[in-house]
Parts: C-alpha cells; sequence; structure tokens
C-alpha cells in the first residue's frame, strides 16, 4: 500500500482489502446526477478557527456525503418513518431541519490528531465500526486550540453506545472509483455523491460537468467549482437504513380478496383492549363484563412460518432492492450410448433334397389311318 501524505490533512492510499468501484450494488436515487439543491445540502461547517486548521477534512467530506445522502432520502421519502422518528428522538437534525453529525467525535477516534490528517479509508472505516452521533451531543467549536478539540476525554460511554445504536439502524459501505470517465462518474452521482481528493484537500463532488465539476467544500463559499482533472482519488460512501420487521406487525393478505392489511400482536386481553378503542373497535362482552370471543374474533389465519412476505408488497417499502435472479443453468444432458445386441442368425441347414427318379412313360405311338380317297365333285354342283 503506497500512502502519499499531501498538505492539507487529506492522505493518499488503499487497504488491500478495499472494494474496487462496481462491487456495491448500484441503485438510481436521483437522476440528474445533480446533489447541488438547497434540500441535500448541509448545513456550511468551517475546519479552520482562530487558532488553526484542524486538518479534519476527510473527517468533513466523510460526514458531508452522509448527510447529503440522508437529507436526498427524507425528501424523496424513501427514508422509513421509524428511522426519521429515531433520529429526531436523538437530535440529529439541527436547526436548519438537517442531518448534522459530530466531526469532533469521529475525528477524535478516527486519531486524525495523530496522524494530523487522515486516509480516506480509516475515516470510512471509524464511520462504520463507531457510527456516527448529532452534533448537538458535542459540539463543534472550531475555534478551539489543537489539544481541546482533540481531547480524547471528551469521548463518553453514552456517546459510543448511541453511535453504536445507530449502527443497527444504517449500514455504512464504501468502494473506491477507477473508472474516472466522465460518463461513468455522472451515472455513479446518480446513486451517491462522490469523496474525492485533490492536491493538500478533500471534498465531496456533487455534480460533474464535463470537464469541471462542483464540490461541497469545508471552508466557505461550501459550493465551489474545479477542473475535473485535478483529481486524484475517488471514493463512493453509501449510507443505507436497515430494513428491520418488527415481530409483532405482519402484513397479511385477505384470502378471499384483493385487500392487504396490517395485523398487530396484542399480549394481553388489556393490550388488545386499548388498541381496539384506539381504532375505533367496538369491545363486546359478556353481562359478567369479561370479554364476548364469539362475536370479538371475526376469522382465522395462518401467518407464514418463514416470515415471508411477497415481493409485490416489499417493493411498497422504503429502500427495496428487487433480489437478482441467479442464473439457471441447465444440466446438461449425457445422453448414454445404446448399444444395439449383436443378432447371431441361426444356421439354416437345408435337407438334402432327394429327387425321385423319373420314370418317362413310353410313348405309345397311336396308329395312323389313311382317310378314304377322295372322289372328285363335278363342277356344276
Amino acid at each position: 500500500m503506497d500512502n502519499e501524505i499531501l498538505n492539507n490533512g487529506a492522505f493518499e492510499g488503499r487497504e488491500d482489502t478495499d472494494f474496487a468501484g462496481g462491487t456495491l450494488p448500484f441503485e438510481v436515487r436521483i437522476e440528474d446526477s445533480n446533489w447541488n439543491k438547497l434540500e441535500y445540502l448541509p448545513t456550511g461547517e468551517i475546519q479552520r478557527g482562530f487558532n488553526g486548521d484542524k486538518l479534519n477534512c476527510v473527517t468533513q467530506s466523510n460526514h458531508n456525503s452522509f448527510e447529503l445522502q440522508l437529507n436526498q432520502m427524507i425528501v424523496a421519502k424513501t427514508l422509513p418513518l421509524s428511522h426519521f422518528i429515531w433520529l429526531n428522538e436523538k437530535g440529529y437534525f439541527d436547526e436548519n431541519g438537517k442531518l448534522n453529525f459530530s466531526e469532533k467525535y469521529n475525528s477524535i477516534l478516527n486519531k486524525t490528531a495523530k496522524y494530523k490528517g487522515n486516509w480516506l479509508y480509516k475515516v470510512a472505516n471509524d464511520a462504520r465500526d463507531n457510527g456516527l452521533i448529532p452534533q448537538s451531543m458535542l459540539p463543534e467549536n472550531v475555534d478551539d486550540t489543537w489539544d481541546d478539540y482533540f481531547n480524547p476525554n471528551q469521548i463518553t460511554q453514552e456517546m459510543l453506545d448511541l453511535g453504536r445504536e445507530f449502527l443497527t439502524l444504517f449500514e455504512i459501505f464504501y468502494e473506491w472509483i477507477d473508472d474516472t470517465s466522465v460518463e461513468n462518474l455522472v451515472k455513479q452521482l446518480q446513486h451517491a455523491p462522490i469523496q474525492v481528493v485533490f492536491p493538500r484537500h478533500a471534498v465531496v463532488e456533487i455534480t460533474s460537468k464535463e470537464a469541471l465539476m462542483d464540490y461541497y467544500d469545508s471552508y466557505n463559499p461550501y459550493v465551489k467549482e474545479k477542473a475535473q482533472n485535478q483529481i486524484t482519488s475517488y471514493m463512493k460512501l453509501i449510507i443505507n437504513p436497515i430494513m428491520t420487521l418488527p415481530e409483532n406487525i405482519k402484513i397479511i393478505k385477505d384470502a378471499d380478496s384483493k385487500a392487504v392489511g396490517i395485523w398487530y400482536l396484542c399480549n394481553n386481553e388489556e393490550e388488545l383492549i386499548t388498541r381496539a378503542v384506539g381504532d375505533g373497535f367496538p369491545i363486546p362482552r359478556n353481562p359478567d363484563g369479561s370479554l364476548n370471543w364469539d362475536i370479538l374474533i371475526q376469522g382465522l389465519l395462518t401467518l407464514n412460518k418463514n416470515n415471508m412476505i411477497s415481493e409485490k408488497i416489499k417493493s411498497w417499502m422504503p429502500g427495496y432492492k428487487k433480489p437478482e435472479e441467479a442464473p439457471v443453468e441447465e444440466a446438461p444432458v449425457e445422453e448414454a450410448p445404446v448399444e444395439e445386441a449383436p443378432v447371431e442368425e441361426a444356421p439354416v441347414e437345408e435337407a438334402p433334397v432327394e429327387e425321385a427318379p423319373v420314370e418317362e412313360a413310353p410313348v405309345e405311338e397311336a396308329p395312323v389311318e389313311e382317310a378314304p380317297k377322295v372322289e372328285k365333285v363335278p363342277s356344276f354342283l
């Protein structure tokens, strides 16, 4: 692995086990390949303060990529509501209503201070291992001194626990992009913004425009333009919501119609009554006040033991990816050679034919009687 330290905090180099471009499943999230939209862009943050530069541009651009992707999912309504609610309850949204992760948290854990900069793959792996926490939990103060900003004692167990909880709802991947043609970059930008490195700095490419590109920076102004041929490395970071089906909820299809509904598991009578009353469903009771099960139960069903849901219904769900059908290889049919049994012809013995002696009967010649002489008839008759 050949690593070259650049001047302003971004290090070149790959880990031997890193994915090459095209390994991860490709998905079209935005048709026009343009992430330079106000509703996607995160809240701008700078990495240089009164007490110097924090040299954490790799962490900054890493977070900007994830924030861009999640902001786009919220706008497109492809982020599951349960994930949105969790992020909101845990304080991941800033005053502008945008996702905002703590750069200080990950910059400390990925040892940016030790290296005085960092490698793209090390920062990516730190996010995969330790997760992301909201900036509100560990606020950013770029004017801190170097030692104050990178003080590891700021990291609490509560932060580590939340970061790992984040990873139960979101999965993080990355791959390098080796095909740097404009055509391929435009295609990859349909899926996600691209973390790129040019001499002295790491940023996020958000639009490719032939010889030029727009990128999102950690210096103000945040959106800038640069020549595409000045980029030396391209990494595509991907964040996906993890789709988990709650055990107490099942998708049920009516066997007698096309209707599909949701079945909720209630663990006791009190929970059943509370849910039914909340949904406006009448609770039939016996004279003694107990539930009248004969009236209450409207039908029976059998749940799929494998917890399977049809692909059609799954396709309604945010983040659904249609499984790729494995090619069906037909086993070669070997025809067994048909051996013809030799047909042995029984020898046919011809019985000797004895010719009976032919006795020739004596031929008796009949006596020839001479006809009587005819007298001439007179001519006048």
